[in-house]
């Protein structure tokens, strides 16, 4: 039934069963079985023809609502049987740059000690890079070897022979009030600001000198202290149906991709940025080969890239 619900979701953002069945590497007559036999199980016409057009049915727009609905859980329950799987277990020692600790680090955390009750974490915030962590030398081989310590660092670029863990680009942010196919001028936006996170102020005042831009141009709304803050404060228009289509963030996607993902928020096209992509983060992980923190890597790539679909 779920494969069934697929194909017709496919074919209702498709309205055209050729292109849904390439889509899914089915063949179109497999598709129309589907489409038929959902059709005689739920006792009405789902799609009809008008004008040689492919449509839906008011009927199947209704259908198609519940059967988002029913994928995406299905969805979210092969993530949390993945991720229950790899839940890590112990006392771990994290040492994370400023945009992960204010950014998904706290839902990361959250989701370990709900899966792995048990599990204990200390955490030091770092404004530790690739190239910092190489010129200080990295912590003693003997202490790594004792602890289940996690070190992640950062760098602007990928870096040969230096394994990847996740990139991550800024993005303008904004409620869900903003029209995701507009182009908006820098003007007219307002931002809000925040002050704990300096390197990444820099990154963005470096875009800005790069790409001939004025930083000027950056409409100051409020300041606030933290990253978090001004991601409440954007939601807060979703949770009350709130309009706020000109206030916007400097954000990392990581930071905000949860609430993107459900619709909460809205990365917002700034028409100044069209053609000079926003700054990009490489982030790369250095632990001690422990089993426990072996496990905790494996969940943490694992759930990153969940994060990121």
């Amino acid at each position: 039934m779920d494969f069934r619900l697929k194909v017709f979701v496919t074919v209702a953002d498709l309205l055209n069963f050729s292109a849904a069945a390439e889509q899914l590497g089915i063949s179109q007559p497999a598709v129309t079985k589907h489409i038929k036999a959902l059709e005689s199980e739920c006792n009405f016409q789902i799609f009809y023809r008008s004008g040689g057009k492919l449509r839906l049915s008011y009927e199947g727009s209704l259908l198609l609502e519940k059967a988002k609905r029913i994928l995406s859980l299905y969805s979210d329950l092969g993530e949390e049987s993945s991720l229950i799987s790899r839940a890590p277990k112990g006392k771990f020692y994290l040492e994370i740059p400023p945009p992960i600790y204010y950014g998904f680090l706290p839902a990361f955390v959250g989701e370990v000690c709900r899966l792995a009750p048990h599990s204990l974490f200390e955490i030091k915030v770092t404004e530790i890079s690739d190239s910092e962590q190489s010129e200080s030398g990295e912590i003693e081989d003997s202490l790594y070897k004792t602890l289940n310590k996690i070190t992640i660092s950062y760098s602007s670029k990928p870096k040969e022979g230096n394994p990847v863990l996740f990139s991550d680009s800024l993005v303008v942010v904004g409620s869900n009030a903003f029209n995701p196919a507009s182009y908006y001028n820098l003007e007219d936006l307002k931002f809000l600001n925040y002050t704990n996170d300096k390197q990444t102020l820099r990154d963005i005042l470096e875009y800005f000198t790069h790409s001939k831009l004025s930083y000027s141009q950056v409409k100051a709304m409020a300041q606030l202290e933290d990253s978090q803050s001004i991601i409440r404060l954007l939601l807060s228009y979703y949770k009350h149906g709130k309009k706020a289509p000109t206030t916007v963030a400097f954000l990392w996607k990581s930071q905000v991709a949860k609430f993107i993902k459900d619709g909460k928020l809205q990365v917002v096209n700034v028409h100044e940025f069209q053609d000079k992509p926003l700054p990009k983060r490489y982030y790369s992980i250095n632990h001690s080969h422990t089993k426990e923190s072996d496990g905790f890597v494996d969940f943490l790539t694992k759930w990153v890239s969940f994060l990121s679909q």
